[in-house]
């Protein structure tokens, strides 16, 4: 009979020599680890779309679907199965007003991490120990965001500057919420390292579990061991996601949520959901999620019993502000030794971008670095805007270009 063969792998495996593929599953679609870093810079996704176009079928598999998806599902591309599945149950803990907010951890999380530790139980606390810092008025939960871009702006503590990742606009931090008008305002979320260190004198048994704590190569089971086996109160990242059935937690928390609702990317929301809901399918212990937005749309998504008025949200604000899937988005990143020299590439190239292509920058990076985001609902035009800079046509001796279409983080 003919011949059989089924294909197992991270991302590399959708270029597997086998001809004519009837079905390509790509899981967790919206993982960092389906896009390569490296160039050709694919999509897994992308590829697998195209190696099964004519006779083949894909499955895309995720907890939450990405507004991309449900985007090509609500125009016929993609068809949406919902599988069963139980529904988490959030409970938001209010910041507002807080009488404690200079605290890692709000006094009702704490009151219910002292409640569980006295009974032996297991608790597991969620931070976000790498997340970018940016500013928050404590009694409206407004957070500053870029006018032109829509992200939220990254707080510069030293400076006392606000900047956008993506345009590069620099303003002086505010002294006053322009929401409400309160004088409270301070950066977002406190780390691992120093929740811990908050805990210690409720319980010994206080474990780390993030990217510092690992020791290279450390498996992330083996450092699961202990609070397995002693239980107590392990303070993570979202890498122990993935463990968290195993684990059986008898509380789980997100602390300092707002830092994922507000990361200056514009999938902040749907990433933030997507880890929510996550975190909530694992467990069957109610999650606490402490927030001082308790409005935003991922957190009356989280408990909402559809997710449809999420999606329609997500979409006409995406539309309105020009991100994906109403618009293309290009990154270009110059690296040049001699001083200002990517700089002035990525300023001409903003400067040459007219009709339906905007160019949102230059941003300065580290390193001699420049960056500029490309806008486009035509790829074309974009393509003819960035070509000659992709042949080294104009381009200085010793500078180099990469490019990133569709990048999955930005």
């Amino acid at each position: 009979g003919a011949r059989r063969a089924l294909v197992v792998g991270t991302r590399s495996a959708i270029f597997a020599p086998v001809p004519d593929p009837v079905l390509a599953i790509v899981d967790d679609e919206d993982s960092s680890g389906h896009k390569e870093e490296r160039a050709p810079r694919y999509l897994t996704r992308f590829v697998a779309a195209t190696r099964t176009a004519t006779s083949g079928i894909l499955i895309i598999g995720s907890t939450t679907p990405t507004v991309a998806s449900y985007a090509d599902a609500q125009t016929g591309r993609l068809r949406l199965v919902a599988l069963p599945s139980r529904r988490p149950r959030v409970g938001l803990v209010d910041l507002r007003r807080r009488p404690d907010p200079d605290q890692p951890i709000s006094r009702p999380v704490l009151d219910a991490v002292r409640r569980t530790v006295r009974r032996r139980g297991r608790v597991l606390l969620l931070a976000d120990r790498k997340g970018y810092a940016t500013l928050q008025c404590q009694e409206c939960g407004t957070v500053e965001r870029c006018p032109r871009c829509g992200v939220a702006t990254r707080y510069e503590r030293e400076r006392r500057r606000l900047r956008c990742r993506i345009c590069g606009r620099s303003v002086t931090a505010p002294a006053v919420c322009a929401q409400c008008g309160g004088t409270r305002l301070a950066p977002l979320g406190a780390g691992t390292e120093r929740i811990a260190g908050a805990l210690r004198r409720l319980t010994a048994n206080v474990w780390r579990l993030d990217r510092d704590t690992l020791p290279p190569g450390g498996e992330i089971a083996a450092a699961l061991t202990p609070f397995r086996e002693r239980g107590g109160v392990l303070v993570a990242t979202p890498l122990v996601v993935p463990w968290i059935e195993t684990l059986q937690p008898d509380l789980v928390a997100v602390l300092g949520a707002d830092r994922w609702l507000h990361r200056p990317e514009f999938r902040a929301a749907e990433r933030a959901l997507a880890l929510f809901r996550a975190i909530g399918s694992a467990t069957r212990t109610p999650v606490l999620v402490e927030t001082a937005d308790p409005a935003h749309p991922v957190n009356q998504a989280a408990q909402a019993a559809s997710l449809r008025p999420f999606y329609a949200e997500e979409l006409a604000l995406r539309e309105a502000l020009g991100y994906p899937p109403a618009r293309s988005l290009i990154v270009l990143t110059v690296t040049a030794k001699a001083a200002g020299v990517a700089q002035i590439i990525v300023a001409d190239l903003a400067g040459r971008a007219t009709g339906g292509v905007e160019a949102l920058g230059p941003v300065p990076l580290p390193g001699g670095r420049s960056q500029i985001v490309i806008k486009s609902a035509d790829r074309a035009a974009a393509r003819a805007l960035i070509w000659p800079l992709l042949i080294g046509r104009g381009v200085p001796r010793g500078a180099q270009i990469a490019v990133d279409v569709d990048p999955i983080d930005l």
